[in-house]
């Protein structure tokens, strides 16, 4: 019984092991899915919000220059990480502009300009080009933007120009900052945002900008049971990660992005240990209890098997005499009686 305990302990800490560790990787995925489900929830908002510009028809008069830059002002306005929003004429000039920057400026080489020709594009992370001179960014960071672009087009369906806006990536920070709590950033919890490519969007400062190998960014998309590995990372240090794929949300078909939660394995180590030597102590003391009741039970069948010996003894006495009583014949009284002589009778 008492090896089975031990036993029963040592497999009570494997499991307990076991479940601290998949509930380090559920913590971790649900932390990426959050990100990643604000990260196309805003770029959603804002092609919808484009859109709607767009369709209102107020930008197809574009010799109307003040009134459209007072209308681009007020979207601008609507949305703290918009960098900039420009509307161009088919030719690529910029006609009107928020803050009048990059006006009468030719962005026909820039990409946004040529896939926004075509239809609604939603470009990836670049660097500022023509605005980095004449924008501020983070500071000790490269001006970033994430670049959205629709047509405007007349009536029969001719292009007249682009809608162009930028965005400041720095907004990524602020998702995965809503995401964080301080304890968690504690802990060593890191988001990381990856692009299509493998290159590191948002993350670490040692890691910002580089590529990564594919088996780090192992992606969780559909599976039903959220899965992590424990891998070497580029530093040197061993990570616990998962990865989640934003997928876009309603006309934001979405660009690739991967956001990867990972966590020091030194901190999930420490935490699941904690949780097995909770569960040891209790398997320990799971074992002490089954010990004290197998010692209480045995003692008092001892006691009873003490108790029951003397009246057994008892009807064994009685049954021996009973026996000897039955086999002994009838005594024979003591001293034996005189016979009276007749002669004796007869005188009487």
């Amino acid at each position: 019984m008492f090896a089975a305990a031990a036993a029963c302990v040592l497999w009570l800490g494997a499991v307990a092991e076991g479940e601290a560790q998949q509930q380090r990787v559920l913590s971790l995925n649900s932390l990426a899915r959050q990100a990643a489900i604000q990260l196309d929830h805003g770029m959603a908002e804002r092609v919808s919000q484009l859109t709607d510009v767009v369709a209102s028809g107020d930008l197809r008069s574009l010799h109307h220059s003040p009134s459209i830059r007072e209308l681009l002002e007020r979207v601008k306005g609507s949305w703290a990480p918009y960098a900039w929003i420009g509307v161009t004429d088919a030719a690529g000039r910029v006609v009107a502009a928020s803050g009048g920057l990059l006006e009468a400026n030719d962005v026909s080489a820039r990409p946004w300009f040529q896939h926004g020709c075509g239809g609604l594009f939603v470009g990836d992370v670049h660097e500022a080009a023509l605005l980095a001179s004449r924008l501020r960014g983070p500071e000790g960071e490269p001006l970033r933007f994430v670049d959205i672009a629709l047509p405007l087009l007349d009536a029969d369906g001719g292009l007249l120009g682009v809608l162009g806006a930028h965005i400041f990536w720095d907004w990524a920070k602020q998702v995965e900052q809503s995401v964080l709590s301080s304890s968690q950033e504690a802990s060593g919890i890191e988001l990381l945002i990856i692009s299509v490519d493998d290159q590191v969007l948002l993350g670490p400062p040692g890691l910002q900008g580089t590529l990564l190998e594919p088996s780090l960014t192992a992606k969780v998309t559909h599976a039903t049971q959220p899965s992590g590995s424990v891998r070497e990372w580029p530093d040197g240090r061993f990570y616990l990660s998962t990865a989640v794929v934003a997928p876009g949300e309603g006309n934001f078909h979405g660009v690739g992005w991967t956001v990867v939660a990972r966590q020091p394995l030194a901190h999930t180590t420490q935490n699941t240990r904690d949780v097995v030597l909770i569960a040891l102590a209790a398997g320990a003391c799971l074992f002490l209890l089954i010990g004290g009741v197998t010692w209480l039970l045995l003692r008092r069948a001892r006691s009873s098997r003490g108790v029951g010996c003397a009246p057994l003894e008892v009807q064994q006495s009685q049954a021996a005499s009973s026996r000897l009583s039955r086999d002994t014949p009838a005594s024979v009284a003591w001293p034996p009686r005189r016979q009276q002589d007749p002669r004796q009778r007869g005188s009487h």
